[in-house]
């Protein structure tokens, strides 16, 4: 199941959210970023004091697709928890991953195998400390289409690890569109080995994606559940080493 097709489930027949030329964006990426930093943060540091958590104070979703992703070899686990300042969910995903090709999941991040999922995606800059610039353009049923540009960043860590960040940007020469609607997006994760099972990959993710516009946050949130567990499998299917 695709992103687009998981909105378009969840979203069919909620006549309540407003369509097409009346919505409007409150976005402002100043607060928004502001927000994001407080709760999440961009660098690595930040990322492992909140990996270090106790899981008690994020609630567990529960889904039927974790039984679903077993059958791929993928075991996941999805959790929420409130972030101060804001009525968006800070969403966790632990994933456990069989015959993963590491290199190839990062590097799917910022140029995706699969993009049918966009009305429009596209590469706007590769920068040279290796940042890659990036615009997407989703398109939604009963509600605008959602836009942003965001930088995938990605370091080594210890332990043949990877860390990344993607993080929602301004550019000049991507200004908003009448009726578009510019979204907020955070997301930072770790993809390491597993430390005792070759086989095994192991990745944590923590995002806060606002949709912005006229959906309710209590919808936003039951959305990005399903989102990240898309966006997991996705990666997977299209960076599995051949068997």
């Amino acid at each position: 199941m695709t992103i687009y097709e998981h909105y378009k489930m969840r979203i069919h027949g909620l006549q309540q959210v407003a369509a097409g030329a009346g919505e409007e964006s409150d976005f402002d990426l100043k607060n928004d970023r502001a927000a994001g930093y407080k709760s999440l943060g961009t660098s690595f540091e930040q990322f492992m004091k909140i990996f270090n958590e106790d899981l008690s104070g994020w609630k567990k979703v529960k889904t039927t697709k974790e039984k679903d992703f077993l059958k791929y070899g993928i075991k996941a686990e999805v959790y929420q928890r409130k972030q101060e300042g804001s009525k968006i969910n800070l969403i966790r995903l632990d994933s456990t991953m069989k015959n993963l090709d590491c290199e190839k999941y990062v590097g799917s991040i910022a140029n995706p195998t699969d993009t049918s999922m966009y009305k429009e995606y596209k590469v706007i800059e590769n920068m040279p400390n290796g940042d890659v610039i990036v615009y997407q353009r989703v398109g939604l049923p009963l509600v605008n289409d959602r836009d942003c540009c965001f930088n995938v960043h990605t370091e080594k860590t210890d332990g043949e690890g990877v860390y990344l960040n993607c993080e929602s940007i301004e550019r000049d020469d991507f200004p908003t569109i009448k009726k578009i609607v510019r979204m907020y997006s955070l997301t930072t994760g770790w993809l390491r080995p597993h430390p005792t099972e070759k086989d095994l990959t192991l990745y944590t993710e923590f995002s806060i994606n606002d949709l912005k516009g006229n959906f309710p946050a209590s919808l936003i949130n039951s959305m990005m559940v399903g989102e990240i567990y898309g966006v997991n499998y996705m990666g997977y299917q299209a960076c599995k080493k051949a068997e």
